[in-house]
């Protein structure tokens, strides 16, 4: 096997626990997640720190105890002190992984303004061992183990948590009885009050959290060199499979980290990043599991056991999630994400090369899916038969354009040939007038020096950079603008006007200047306020089921930013009246079915020096959905100045340029057959933009 040598130490802390002193709450893999995972790491590393506190079910009638050394027992104690032990010995840079594979639980929390929050108002723990005490368990809640990582974040430390467990309870909505959830006791919980008197510097407030768009996943701290893995989302199960060679027990999330792992190993790719190695875990979950949704926090682009920003990029626009017969290969992308039928990808192992892989033709689209069939392939036939779930997707041409391109008469011929480096954009007559779908724009003139870009309107674009005709770049500055202001445009105009979307009764949003609360939105929905100044926004969900959505700001500098929730996916909504999600035993949670942001606003000082522009006009767009909702934050954009600054060397990679629009898909469960994959419920999104103009001087 392939020995790698990392610049810094390992450490692993691995907890595994299927024995609790309840029988009806064993499990069967949690053990074995971790026993593996140390074997896989030991597997290719020579020097690694191991740590593994695991509690074994031994099958025998009558067992009071885990078989372990008692020194080995997933204890409150065992698990604190080893978090301490290693922040202690490790230095700077050093690598640590934290593993648990065990129960998860929450808690109502309604009296404690400071505590580990779920964003529906809730306590979650992880379920530990305590053979003293009266119910044989304690919880490590989020806030304690909140600062045992702040304290290794502060040394340096590049941090990954992996939590295959779920911290929702006794929820259950399927028949597989094996769920890392359980309900939560008040005697373990008076037994071992809460110590803290004050919070981690890494939480915030339950008014900040609701109310603040800047504020982090409350999953315990700053992402900076940290990353969290987590099995589901608040409200799902994290579900034991039997799986693999040995038919043995693994929790899902765990199995497919150590699939990915094994993949990496064996394909040699020392510097794949979170990202990667997420966008591998998620596309097999997909295929295998309903209803579980992992979730990635903090700091993508680091690689798994390095401590640099990789220099390898997630260049694929999607991931293939199922190969069916007759060559079909489906892809996590569809019409949110403006895919056409006729659009190419070419399909390759994140070991290989893109032009080594398969290319593919989209012959059939849905809302959230599409299905392609092979074209042709570099390699051999037996390419087209080895496309695996979790094979990469990259965007290689489309079957129209985003956007038209006309061409003034006096343009001179160092702009001729410049849309042929964009796979976005198209040349359209001058004289002839383009599709009402489709952006036009058109390229002049003026003054003899100077290009300028105008609408389809041919009028002027405010809030435009420059550029002389003289410059020695002149024409790569130009196709940067065209390609930026095509892909800001498809955002802006992106929406479902499908019947089966969300509709306006389903949710309500609102916005309140801060400053005057009865300044609200308009019938426009738009909404005018003061230069710095906050904005209290609302989203309240209406329907009796989970709502999930992400905000993205459009700024008057043409940058799109993903404002909300910040550094993860989406944001989950509980139903106004929990009983069609929460169990009985959770009932007295208060979910409220409403999200608060509160956004500051401010006039550019761009655009108060290059455009002496008093008003700034920003567009929130709210990607709403009764499914997980991604790749919104794929859909950032520099601002405008900056892109032109930056990409002017690096034309014509329109998909590296643009941070792949179409990455990951929005919506990640498929209407591909009208119907959710393994569900009865159609899947149902929207989109909904709320405009603020920050005024300069006014009162």
């Amino acid at each position: 096997c392939i020995a790698f040598m990392p610049a810094t130490e390992i450490w692993l802390l691995l907890v595994g626990i299927n024995f609790y002193p309840n029988e009806a709450n064993r499990l069967r893999g949690a053990v074995n997640d971790v026993s593996d995972i140390e074997s896989s790491l030991k597997r290719y590393y020579r020097e690694i720190n191991v740590i593994k506190l695991v509690a074994s079910v031994t099958g025998k009638p009558g067992q009071t105890a885990p078989p372990e050394d008692k020194h080995l027992w997933p204890t409150w104690v065992n698990f604190t002190d080893n978090l301490k032990h290693i922040t202690q010995k490790a230095f700077p840079n050093d690598i640590v992984w934290v593993h648990f594979s065990g129960h998860g639980t929450l808690r109502p929390t309604k009296a404690s303004e400071f505590s580990y929050l779920e964003d529906y108002g809730t306590d979650a723990a992880l379920v530990l061992l305590e053979p003293d005490a009266r119910c044989g368990v304690r919880y490590l809640r989020g806030i304690e183990l909140a600062r045992f990582l702040d304290d290794m974040v502060n040394k340096g430390l590049k941090i990954t948590v992996l939590l295959d467990s779920c911290h929702s309870g006794s929820i259950s909505r399927g028949e597989d009885p094996i769920v890392r959830g359980i309900s939560w006791n008040v005697d373990v919980d008076s037994e071992f009050p809460l110590q803290i008197q004050t919070p981690s510097k890494s939480l915030v407030s339950k008014k900040e959290i609701l109310r603040d768009a800047n504020n982090t996943f409350p999953w315990l701290l700053h992402p900076q060199g940290y990353t969290l893995l987590a099995a589901c989302g608040p409200h799902e199960l994290a579900k034991e499979i039997c799986l693999g060679k040995k038919q043995q027990y693994y929790g899902a999330l765990s199995y497919h980290v150590l699939e990915a792992l094994d993949f990496y190993f064996r394909s040699n790719i020392q510097d794949a990043t979170h990202e990667l190695f997420y966008q591998r875990i998620r596309a097999k979950m997909h295929h295998k599991l309903v209803g579980q949704h992992p979730i990635l926090i903090g700091a993508k682009r680091t690689t798994l056991f390095g401590t640099k920003v990789a220099n390898r990029k997630s260049s694929s626009t999607c991931e293939v999630t199922k190969v069916s017969g007759d060559n079909e290969i489906w892809l996590n992308t569809g019409l949110v994400n403006g895919i056409y039928i006729g659009d190419k990808y070419t399909i390759y192992s994140q070991a290989e090369a893109a032009e080594h892989g398969t290319c593919v033709t989209i012959t059939d689209i849905h809302a959230t899916e599409a299905v392609a069939k092979p074209i042709s392939s570099t390699g051999s036939k037996e390419d087209d038969h080895r496309i695996q779930v979790g094979f990469c997707a990259t965007l290689t041409s489309l079957a129209q354009p985003r956007a038209y391109v006309k061409l003034s008469s006096e343009i001179d011929t160092t702009l001729e040939g410049i849309l042929e480096k964009s796979i976005w954009l198209q040349r359209f007559p001058m004289d002839e007038l383009a599709p009402m779908d489709t952006p036009c724009f058109s390229v002049v003139k003026t003054n003899g020096q100077q290009y300028t870009i105008l609408d389809s309107k041919d009028c002027y674009i405010p809030n435009m950079p420059s550029v002389l005709s003289s410059t020695s770049d002149a024409s790569d500055r130009v196709l940067t603008i065209l390609e930026h202001l095509s892909k800001f445009t498809f955002v802006q105009a992106l929406n479902n006007r499908r019947p089966s979307s969300l509709i306006d009764s389903d949710f309500l949003i609102t916005a309140n200047a801060e400053a005057d609360y009865l300044n609200t939105l308009g019938s426009d929905n738009s909404i005018i306020v003061p230069h710095n100044s906050k904005v209290d926004i609302t989203f309240q969900n209406l329907t009796n089921e989970v709502l999930y959505f992400a905000v993205l700001n459009l700024t008057p500098l043409r940058r799109i930013k993903h404002l909300y929730p910040a550094r993860r996916d989406y944001q989950v909504v509980m139903p106004h009246d929990p009983q069609e999600v929460l169990p009985k035993v959770l009932h007295d949670i208060d979910p409220s079915g409403v999200v608060r942001l509160k956004p500051h606003m401010t006039v550019l000082t761009r655009l108060m020096k290059q455009q002496c522009d008093r008003i700034a006009e920003d567009v929130l767009k709210f990607f709403v959905s009764t499914c997980p909702v991604y790749g919104t934050n794929a859909m950032e954009l520099p601002d405008l100045w900056d892109a032109v600054e930056r990409d002017a060397t690096t034309i014509g990679s329109a998909d590296e340029a643009f941070g792949a629009l179409m990455r990951k898909t929005l919506v990640e469960e498929s209407e591909g057959t009208g119907r959710l994959r393994g569900e009865t419920k159609m899947a149902r999104w929207a989109c909904r933009s709320i405009t603020i103009r920050t005024v300069l001087g006014a009162s």
